[in-house]
Formats: C-alpha cells, structure tokens, sequence
C-alpha cells in the first residue's frame, strides 16, 4: 500500500474549487464506471481468492433473514410465511461472485486527473509551478465565452505544482485592451492555503470574483496573468509571456 496525492471530494468544497454542470455530469458517468470496472475484476486472478466465502452466500443471506426475524418478531405478520417459502424454493442453485465496495461514495475516492480548461495555456513558471490555462465562469460555475461590463464572474487560474514554491506569491490578473486595464491582484486562493502546504503533483485551482468596469468597451482583449511578490514576478522559463506576465490570450466584452 502507498500514499495516493489527489483530491477528495467532501459536502463542502476545498477553496477555489467548484462543480459546473458539465463537470459534474462527467465525474458522475466516470464514478459509475469506475464502479463497473472494479466489479468486472476477476478476484480469483489477483490473489483475492481466500477473501471471503462465496460459495453458499445467497442461501446464508436468506436463512438469515428469516433467523432474524424469527428472533425479534413482535406479532404475527401473515405475509412473512409464504414469502419465506417463495424465497427458499426459487433460490437460484449458484451465483456468481465478484468484488464489491463497502462504502463507495465520493469522500473515499481520490481524483487524479487535472480538472477540464477551457483555455488552455501551459507555461513553465521556475520548475516550480505548470500553468495549465485559466476559465472564466458565472455564479453558477459554468464557462462562459464573453462578459458584460459591471457584472460579476469567476476567473479560475490552473496549475500544477512540480517542486516546492518557497514564499507567499500574490496573483496579478491583467485585462488589456483599447487603452484600459483591469487589475485584478489578489491573494492566491484567498490566502486560506499557504504554499508551504502545496505538495509536488497536486492541482491547485485559484478561483477569484471579479467585474471589468463599466467603461469597458464591446471588443476582444488580451488577459496576462501570473504570480508575484512586491515588485518582483515568479519568472516564466518557458512558454509564452511579456515581461514574465503569462499571455493567456483573448476574453471578449459584450457591450
């Protein structure tokens, strides 16, 4: 047995985390599936032969319930007498076995694959740090190809952790275009997950609320991001950026 590095999914979210609905929709059939695969394991092959006893299970699983019965029953119940009898003589003669999960529900499961980025944009930050792409959302959490000036989205930054990042980074959020800037600098992951707590191979989702101004007009513009400490930026080693700024490419206003 090892350690398994991933994300555990629980009745409240890590931060920075959300479920849209096409993702939710996707982890669902993939929860299902995983479910069908490990049933269609053959036991017997991997070693798991002596597990348990399935021979005679079902036969055990009826007899106990009528034991059980018996033994704790108040009052009559008529329809309890002819059901045990149907339920002895159509006993199937074998079954099959296979293996089963206890308690398989999504806080006992690890996910290990990156989350789905629309805009997908890898760059090397110092060997410590992937950027993977960024998203934009609504209130809800699902992606949306434009915004309107004044109201509030969710720009969610991707990344994978490679080595340990020493330091407290802030992240900067540029939106350029047609001489303005939105500037959306702001504690990484709202300063509740130190980076001292990023372990190598975790994905980390840094999710902040913002609104480009009024003034912005109807127009494509461009979107630079990354990290930084007072006047210094966690330097890109490869892939594309200005200045160590990452170029994200293009998110349109709607006017």
């Amino acid at each position: 047995m090892e350690r398994v590095r991933g994300l555990i999914l629980r009745r409240n979210l890590p931060d920075g985390l959300a479920l849209p609905n096409e993702t939710a929709r996707k982890l669902s059939e993939s929860f299902i599936d995983n479910l069908a695969a490990l049933h269609g394991l053959d036991y017997a092959e991997l070693g798991l032969g002596e597990l348990g006893k399935p021979q005679g299970y079902l036969e055990r699983q009826v007899r106990g319930w009528m034991e059980r019965y018996q033994g704790s029953k108040t009052h009559d119940l008529p329809e309890v007498e002819p059901l045990s009898a149907w339920l002895r003589e159509h006993m199937p003669s074998r079954s099959d076995a296979t293996l089963i999960h206890n308690d398989y529900k999504y806080d006992n499961m690890v996910l290990d694959h990156e989350p789905q980025i629309g805009n997908r944009v890898e760059v090397n930050l110092q060997d410590q740090l992937l950027s993977l792409g960024w998203d934009v959302t609504n209130d809800a959490g699902n992606r949306v190809d434009g915004v309107f000036p004044g109201k509030k989205y969710h720009f969610r930054l991707y990344y994978k952790v490679l080595a340990p990042i020493p330091g407290e980074w802030e992240t900067f959020i540029h939106i350029d275009g047609f001489q303005r800037r939105f500037n959306g600098d702001h504690k990484t992951l709202g300063g509740k997950y130190s980076f001292s707590l990023w372990q190598t191979g975790d994905y980390i989702v840094d999710d902040s609320e913002f609104s480009v101004e009024p003034n912005f007009t109807r127009g494509d513009y461009n979107v630079y991001y990354g990290l930084f400490v007072g006047e210094t930026r966690l330097k890109v080693k490869t892939g594309p950026h200005q200045d160590n700024r990452i170029e994200g490419g293009r998110l349109h206003v709607v006017n």
